[in-house]
């Protein structure tokens, strides 16, 4: 398309997308067209997506679009009773849990987003453990390591437009772990994909043990630990989260920290994209660039883990909220083709009445 075009090219992206796909980003990336200096030139003809909200619009139909902030309902779902070492929780997870607890149910009737891309799931795994094997080195060796190990990961794509993809990925990720290693210079040591006991305490029922694996964590010179967990898009959902109280996985990190005799000054989440950093306690951010973060009060972390424990023991009670924050009902289209015997969670002896699956509300 491109080396057939003689005064202009246009490349359409779908409304809603965050950004462009694999193919658009190669025809991008061959015009030398950098997608989000675009995006920040609002009165230029090349505006890449559609509006991210109304100071993001471009015209008065699209300002139209954000005029009404629409409602959406709220469900509760009645589901069989089950020990809570049954419902198939993750450390990962529990910040799923906390917002949405009927996502739990669906993901045990295999009622996931069918949309759900493996492909990209598999790449953030292999891009992860190219972060694995860059923290053996000391923060000072990063710059010169990093650019090896994501070369061989770029390297290892499928095909060309995989590559591509990588390959500006990686751009990112070089700059933002710059960064990151100005933040671990003064440690003494860092330990990657660290397996870990989340202890929870369950109301009503014995304690709970999960199993996490903390990305990455430092030990400080002061003999106190940070925790850091690497996420390959956006952090926006999860400082909101945060700053919500009900985010779970980095809560159920610092419960295995505090289980396991370590006293935490900080957890917070990265995003390999942009740098953005959240979570909880004092989070440290590149000298120069911005002050130190306060995250969410560690000395709160009890009563985080008491709601948390409250949402599980409500769960194995038989009461699944929906969406509970009513932000949207388009992940539980899929109950709309279960009959209520479907939604037996395989409790033994959890049928008859047990079993409904309509909602209350």
């Amino acid at each position: 398309m491109t080396g057939r075009a003689t005064s202009r090219v246009v490349l359409g992206i779908p409304c809603g997308e965050r950004e462009p796909c694999a193919w658009l980003g190669t025809l991008c990336d061959q015009l030398g067209w950098d997608l989000d200096k675009l995006r920040e030139d609002s009165g230029g003809e090349a505006v890449p997506g559609a509006p991210l909200g109304a100071h993001d619009a471009q015209g008065a139909h699209e300002r139209a679009l954000w005029s009404v902030a629409p409602g959406s309902p709220r469900f509760t779902f009645r589901v069989p009773p089950t020990a809570p070492s049954t419902l198939g929780l993750k450390a990962s997870s529990l910040g799923v849990l906390f917002r949405d607890s009927f996502a739990v149910v669906c993901d045990r009737l295999a009622l996931g987003d069918p949309f759900v891309n493996q492909e990209l799931m598999a790449e953030g795994s292999d891009l992860h453990q190219v972060l694995t094997d860059l923290a053996v080195h000391p923060p000072s060796a990063w710059n010169s390591e990093l650019p090896k190990l994501l070369a061989l990961w770029v390297a290892d794509a499928p095909d060309a437009l995989a590559r591509a993809e990588r390959g500006r990925l990686s751009r990112r990720v070089l700059a933002v772990m710059a960064d990151e290693a100005q933040a671990a210079a003064g440690t003494l040591s860092r330990e990657p994909e660290l397996q870990a006991d989340v202890p929870l305490a369950i109301p009503g029922h014995e304690p709970l043990i999960l199993h996490g694996r903390i990305d990455r964590l430092d030990r400080l010179e002061d003999g106190a630990v940070r925790l850091v967990d690497y996420k390959r898009g956006a952090i926006t959902t999860l400082a909101k989260a945060l700053s919500e109280g009900i985010d779970g996985q980095l809560l159920a990190y610092l419960l295995a920290a505090h289980a396991a005799g370590w006293r935490a000054e900080s957890a917070y989440y990265l995003s390999l994209r942009s740098g953005a950093r959240a979570g909880w306690g004092t989070i440290p951010t590149p000298s120069g660039k911005q002050p130190t973060k306060n995250g969410n009060d560690l000395a709160t972390l009890a009563d985080a883990a008491a709601a948390l424990g409250h949402v599980i023991a409500e769960l194995a009670a038989g009461t699944a909220h929906a969406d509970r924050d009513g932000r949207s009902a388009a992940d539980y289209a899929p109950i709309a083709r279960l009959d209520e015997h479907r939604l037996d969670l395989g409790v033994a002896g959890a049928g008859g009445a047990g079993g409904s699956g309509g909602d209350d509300v």
